[in-house]
């Protein structure tokens, strides 16, 4: 396994926006290939405050997605609890009850959590 892909990148100053813009295209793609009718399982590793993890699933909404998970995946305890914060706050955060949400997720970027999300998950590389 090559061990640079589990390394955090140094984004570009505007790779955040650039990355919500694309968003809507990685969601058709998605559709075009699966369906609506599945159950989306999406891994935001280096998710910070969770920003595009929130986006994704707003965007899933819109394309009426019914099952849409977005797991924010953040090594920092204080991003991970802006970004549940703010989840909870405009009601995106997911809960065993919901079908869709952002589940954060606190852990090292590793290769054993990083291959146990491959399992489950389209995983998005967004740093």
């Amino acid at each position: 396994m090559n061990r640079d892909l589990y390394k955090p990148l140094t984004p570009k100053p505007d790779a955040t926006g650039y990355l919500l813009k694309m968003i809507p295209q990685f969601i058709e793609e998605l559709i075009l290939k699966y369906g609506e009718d599945i159950e989306f399982r999406i891994a935001d590793i280096g998710a910070g405050t969770g920003t595009l993890a929130i986006r994704i699933v707003d965007e899933a909404i819109k394309r009426g997605i019914s099952s849409c998970i977005v797991y924010a995946v953040e090594p920092e305890e204080k991003d991970v609890e802006v970004g549940i914060n703010i989840c909870k706050q405009n009601g995106c955060y997911y809960e065993s009850t919901k079908s869709l949400g952002v589940a954060f997720k606190q852990e090292p970027y590793t290769e054993t959590g990083v291959a146990e999300l491959r399992n489950e998950c389209a995983i998005i590389w967004f740093y």
